[in-house]
């Protein structure tokens, strides 16, 4: 099952939070394989561009890392400065294995592979 997320990235390590209920939680921890796509919807899918990644997911759990993460998080959503803190929350750590780059505006269908 896939789930739209907001998320902040450093480089192409990819970092998002969610719950210790959720499915995606549970998912993970059975399984830090996992993989999500970035892009754009448009009308003219001659045209799509986005990503692709594959990765390794673990939970963050180092104090100085998710100070960091979190800095990284206001940066791109400054509301969340506001946010009351939840303990049922984890950040959760995407580091890239493999990436598929999408144009189509070179040829439908038409991917750049890069492996990590």
């Amino acid at each position: 099952m896939a789930h739209s997320m907001a998320f902040a990235s450093a480089g192409p390590v990819v970092y998002f939070g969610t719950g210790k209920t959720t499915r995606k939680f549970r998912n993970i921890e059975q399984n830090p394989n996992v993989a999500f796509t970035v892009d754009e919807d448009g009308s003219d899918v001659m045209n799509i561009t986005g990503i692709q990644m594959e990765g390794k997911a673990s939970f963050v759990t180092d104090e100085a890392e998710l100070g960091q993460i979190f800095q990284l998080m206001l940066e791109k959503f400054p509301f969340m400065k506001e946010l009351p803190k939840n303990p049922n929350n984890v950040i959760i750590k995407v580091e890239p294995t493999k990436a598929f780059f999408l144009d189509y505006a070179v040829e439908f269908g038409f991917r750049y592979e890069v492996d990590f």
